[in-house]
């Protein structure tokens, strides 16, 4: 991590101690140790988009589907259908690769005291349907090896992640985030987060800046969304506006 990045993760910190100190997850890019429960599921589908000044990418729809295998364990399959459109040019379009993964949270703040943690591992992969088109799925496949960490003190919440990237055409990377949460009241959270990304060789990093909301209809089905922007971005890339905007349903 850069300077300049750990100092904004500092700011950040000295910030939100009291008003945003948190759960990630979707609508955020950082996970968190959450489980859904023994039996249970959450799904969220979404619109996901990112805009630059010459072009966007639609991930609509998009489904994030998870399975609590007891009451540690959760078991992870997210993948949607891509639009990318250049300016000046046609939209193409397609399926992406899929995401699956299987998450563990060997230490419970309720039951073990202190914090929560957990490890998730996951893999990026090209099932036989997905886009052969590289700018709708990126050639090779990726394995994400993170740790979460979450603590809470009533209703506010810190959660950090910090991971790495093995990617098998491309360059590896360092993944850190670090989420903020507020709820005012059962299920209502205010989010804000900081995630970056090092590549491992030159130290080329970006950060961005994100806000979201869980919001409750029903006990059971809740609006998710999200807007953040780059604070820093890689070299030779456009400064982006990420949006998240879904349902998540809680089964």
């Amino acid at each position: 991590m850069r300077h300049c990045e750990a100092c904004a993760v500092l700011l950040f910190l000295c910030l939100f101690p009291v008003v945003c100190l948190g759960q990630g997850g979707p609508p955020m890019i950082t996970d968190d140790p959450g489980t859904p429960g023994d039996g249970h599921w959450e799904i969220n589908t979404a619109d996901i988009a990112t805009f630059a000044r010459t072009q966007s990418i639609n991930q609509v729809p998009y489904f994030d589907i998870n399975y609590g295998w007891g009451d540690r364990l959760q078991l992870k399959m997210e993948g949607g259908y891509t639009i990318f459109k250049s300016a000046g040019d046609s939209a193409e379009s397609g399926p992406g690769p899929l995401l699956v993964g299987v998450k563990w949270r060997f230490m419970d703040q309720e039951k073990d005291g202190v914090l929560s943690i957990s490890t998730y591992p996951q893999l990026s992969f090209h099932p036989g349907y997905s886009s052969k088109n590289p700018v709708i799925a990126a050639p090779g496949n990726y394995w994400l090896l993170p740790l979460e960490f979450s603590k809470r003190w009533g209703p506010y919440a810190i959660n950090p992640e910090i991971g790495y990237q093995y990617n098998t055409q491309s360059q590896d990377t360092w993944f850190y985030g670090v989420v903020g949460d507020y709820e005012p009241v059962k299920n209502l959270e205010l989010l804000t987060e900081l995630h970056g990304d090092t590549v491992i060789h030159g130290g080329a990093s970006d950060l961005l800046f994100n806000l979201g909301i869980r919001y409750p209809f029903t006990e059971h089905v809740l609006l998710i969304a999200s807007a953040g922007h780059t604070i820093r971005t890689l070299p030779g890339t456009e400064s982006q506006w990420l949006t998240y905007l879904g349902l998540q349903f809680r089964l």
